[in-house]
């Protein structure tokens, strides 16, 4: 409790003033705070002995805990005297003031939270069928039935009628079979466009570049995208209005996270990511749009996907042809006129034919680039390659929509492997050009996981065995196992070859040339392959020659192995990059894979083990609330994000509880769709200099080594006019001497990613980076570890300025005579140098945008060397 004792004549007059100012700023503040809370505050809290700081702003939180922290300090104020009944009165009047205040803002939390939009405007709709449309709320006067009872829909010759509520006697009140949440585009554009500085952001994004492609904004699909009149590029902006490119992404997940009782429980979100954002903000949670969660407990099928995307095309029809005007939302212009466009559909290959109007991968109609057909799956001649166009897309899409029954639609569908998509109402989307499938799906978890399973054999038991069932054959063996083959297919059998290995069907396949003609490389594959190549001259089958040698993995001679079985990497190999992967230093931004790769032990990689990231919601685990569960908790848990991101809130213990508790709640949580979890300022703190001078503290300062403190002279004096005088070596010309204090601070953050001295944050302290003294970039930067991050300030010119340092340990390069044997230089594709592990003596002292990104970093002692080297792995996204 604080007691503030004061003698008689002097505690009177500090009391009175402090009491007529606490009265004074609360009426300010009552009128400077709107009744729906859409301002924000800037205070610091005080005690009654301090004055009370004029407020900038309004915000609920601040007034809050102002008017707690005063009514705390008035009602302990405590007098040596008790006889001035004025002051008593007015003391009493100014705490009852107090309590009216407070309980008035009590009564407005509620509608505080609303405006604030934590949680987002959800509109609920329902479906009576599973092939559908949906239903929105009919009857506002009926809350208790509120939806139609019967689903009337009806598009060929299917029945109609069917329920849309729980038909269970006794019931007052109706419940919709299943409920499908979605968020209206209109209240996230707002969202986006009341934020300080995004409208400029994304106006940005158009601007012209040159160079290598490293954005989609890059792309000639996005450069010469035109807008609604087909005259002007979209790229052309009016003033007060932006051009938004948008990507829709569609993806069901389990929401049992792959338990045993949730293996047939799937369920779907749809979403839209701003392109026009920079690519480390845009796919942040706080800056995505969730329109909808799907329910379950299965995905929906084919055209039932249309049904689901009815509400969010009629709105970007509006958007593209109408735009959407939103006056005093934005905080930089009065009036912001949006326009907006769906281009990349991003899916896996299953949404995004499903969602496109594309057959399944597995139909005969099996790619949605080209029109191969399935049976010629294997001509890899691209020119032979029918090309698809969207103007017959279109055309084929259309008639299996006018279809007058079903029947005539599964037989449009048979002859073209193409039906209607709800996306094809937005006559500015070419299915052709704009379907893609995901790179997780695509490179990571398709392309990157086959090519470790299937081509590298990357499937290797934890130890090494011998205990195979497969006894070696000897060559007599070999020859009774190949006259086998030979009967088989004389005798068009298909029982003779269960007993013959794998191994002598493959290798009499290959010797005749024949293969299989879809992708599969198994035994039955093979054998069929080989049954219908002899089928009309079966004696003319040939018999490749046997091995010399005993062997239980029968191949030809001239081909080590069967590319079915064989493996890459042995056991030998698996071991090593085990110890490999354990011993590597990675930051903390990305995921370490499982020490027991390649082993079937470890269990289904997570997409973030193969280079990206894992999804992770918790729900409350009833099946029928998920969908409105999954979307409502994820926009209160985006906006709160923001919020506490964007936000300066003031430095006072009561902020930094509230702070530090919130981090330690969603820092846990794995968020959905990112790479970087990070909860960071739109403004980087790291380069913005009011955010430095806040948090600048001269109490806090240290003196800089002799050794730091010069090479810092060197780096400030190089650019700096007029130049400093060295607080070791003042000169006698008058010029000002560089001061040698500042603040140590144990990490920044830029661009969403982390960088730590190796004290504060030893994994995030490993980077590579630019000298600043030098005009010339080498062709590999330098690497090293930071070990200091100071604020330094000085005044040039008549100004303060203020700027983050860090001081690196940069580790030595390779002597000329050991360069040779750094094996990583030969391949300049994946950016890996050998140094040795070892630093200068002189430290380097760098500003912040020196710094280019992280390194994974492993140590070991090459035998060539014979000195501890480090692997630098560069880790940059460019």
């Amino acid at each position: 409790m604080i007691v503030i004792q004061l003698a008689a004549s002097e505690a009177t007059h500090r009391a009175r003033l402090a009491l007529k100012n606490i009265s004074t700023t609360a009426q300010h503040l009552r009128q400077t705070i709107h009744p729906d809370m859409g301002l924000t505050f800037h205070s610091r809290p005080t005690s009654v002995a301090d004055l009370v700081p004029e407020p900038k702003e309004g915000a609920f939180i601040s007034f809050y805990l102002w008017l707690e922290q005063q009514r705390h300090d008035v009602v302990n104020l405590e007098f040596e005297s008790t006889d001035d009944l004025e002051l008593a009165s007015f003391h009493m009047s100014v705490l009852e003031m107090l309590d009216m205040e407070i309980s008035k803002l009590e009564t407005m939390k509620t509608r505080a939270w609303a405006k604030l939009a934590v949680e987002a405007m959800i509109g609920a709709h329902v479906r009576g069928r599973d092939d559908g449309p949906l239903h929105v709320k009919s009857d506002p006067d009926k809350p208790d039935d509120p939806y139609p009872h019967t689903c009337t829909f009806q598009e060929t010759d299917q029945p109609e009628h069917a329920p849309t509520q729980k038909d269970t006697p006794g019931k007052v009140t109706y419940e919709p079979n299943v409920v499908y949440p979605y968020r209206k585009l209109e209240s996230w554009l707002t969202d986006l466009v009341s934020r300080r500085g995004f409208v400029d952001r994304m106006r940005e994004a158009w601007s012209p570049f040159t160079g290598r492609w490293r954005d989609i904004f890059h792309a000639p699909a996005v450069r010469t995208f035109l807008g609604p009149y087909r005259k002007t590029p979209f790229s052309s902006q009016p003033d007060n209005s932006v051009h938004i490119v948008l990507s829709l992404f569609i993806d069901w997940f389990n929401p049992f996270r792959n338990k045993k009782a949730g293996k047939s429980h799937s369920i779907g979100a749809v979403y839209l990511i701003c392109e026009n954002l920079p690519d480390h903000l845009r796919y942040k949670p706080e800056y995505m749009c969730l329109l909808s969660i799907i329910p379950g407990p299965k995905e929906p099928t084919l055209h039932q996907i249309n049904h689901l995307l009815h509400p969010l095309v009629d709105e970007l029809l509006v958007l593209w042809h109408q735009s959407i005007l939103f006056e005093k939302v934005s905080p930089d212009y009065i009036a912001v006129l949006v326009r907006a466009a769906v281009i990349p559909l991003v899916c896996d290959l299953p949404a995004l034919r499903k969602a496109a109007g594309f057959a399944g991968h597995m139909a005969s109609h099996f790619c949605s680039f080209c029109q191969l057909l399935k049976d010629r799956i294997n001509d890899l001649d691209r020119s032979r390659w029918p090309t698809r166009s969207w103007k017959e897309h279109l055309r084929h899409a259309r008639k299996w929509r006018d279809a007058p029954t079903e029947a005539a639609r599964t037989a449009e569908f048979k002859d073209h492997g193409i039906r209607w998509s709800e996306l094809l109402r937005l006559e500015y989307w070419d299915p052709t050009q704009f379907a893609v499938v995901d790179a997780m799906h695509n490179l990571l978890l398709g392309n990157l996981r086959h090519h470790c399973h299937d081509v590298w054999g990357l499937d290797v038991k934890d130890k090494a065995s011998d205990s195979s069932k497969a006894q070696p054959h000897s060559p007599e063996q070999q020859l009774a196992q190949l006259r086998l083959v030979e009967q088989a297919i004389t005798n068009q059998s298909k029982k003779t070859w269960g007993k013959i290995r794998k191994g002598y069907v493959v290798a009499v396949a290959e010797f005749n040339g024949v293969s299989p003609s879809g992708a599969s490389l198994s035994k039955t594959a093979y054998a069929t392959a080989l049954l219908d190549h002899f089928a009309n001259t079966p004696d003319s089958v040939k018999l490749p020659p046997v091995l010399a040698e005993a062997t239980s993995d029968f191949h030809l001679a001239e081909n080590a192995h069967d590319i079915s079985k064989h493996r890459v990497l042995d056991q030998l190999t698996i071991t090593q990059i085990r110890q490999d992967i354990s011993n590597t230093i990675f930051p903390s931004w990305i995921e370490r894979p499982p020490r027991n790769f390649g082993s079937p032990s470890h269990g289904k990689l997570k997409a973030d083990q193969w280079r990206t990231v894992s999804t992770q919601l918790n729900t409350n685990n009833q099946t029928e609330q998920m969908p409105v569960t999954f979307i409502r908790y994820f926009h209160i848990g985006s906006t709160l994000r923001w919020l506490m991101g964007t936000i300066e809130w003031p430095t006072s213990a009561p902020f930094r509880k509230m702070v530090s508790s919130y981090h330690d709640a969603v820092k846990s949580i794995r968020a959905a769709g990112i790479r970087i979890a990070d909860f960071i300022p739109f403004s980087l703190a790291a380069t913005d200099s009011d955010s430095l001078l806040r948090r600048y503290d001269e109490r806090k300062e240290k003196e800089l080594p002799r050794q730091v403190y010069d090479a810092l002279f060197t780096l400030i004096s190089s650019s700096s006019v007029p130049p400093f005088s060295s607080v070791h070596a003042a000169t006698a010309d008058g010029s000002p001497i560089l001061p040698s204090a500042v603040n140590n601070i144990g990490s920044i953050e830029r661009d969403g990613v982390t960088f730590a001295t190796r004290e504060a944050g030893f994994r995030n302290s490993f980077v590579l980076f630019n000298d600043p003294m030098s005009a010339i970039a080498p062709p590999f930067p330098l690497a090293g570890q930071i070990s200091q991050i100071f604020l330094h300030s000085r005044r040039e010119n008549g100004r303060v300025i203020l700027e983050t340092f860090l001081h690196i340990d940069e580790f030595k390069s390779l002597d000329p005579a050991h360069i040779q044997h750094d094996p990583y230089r030969q391949f300049p594709d994946i950016n890996t140098r050998l140094l040795y592990n070892e630093v200068h003596a002189t430290p380097r002292i760098v500003w912040v945008w020196d710094v280019k990104c992280h390194f994974a970093t492993l140590k070991y002692t090459p035998e060539d060397i014979g000195a501890e080297c480090i692997v630098v792995r560069s880790l940059d996204r460019e």
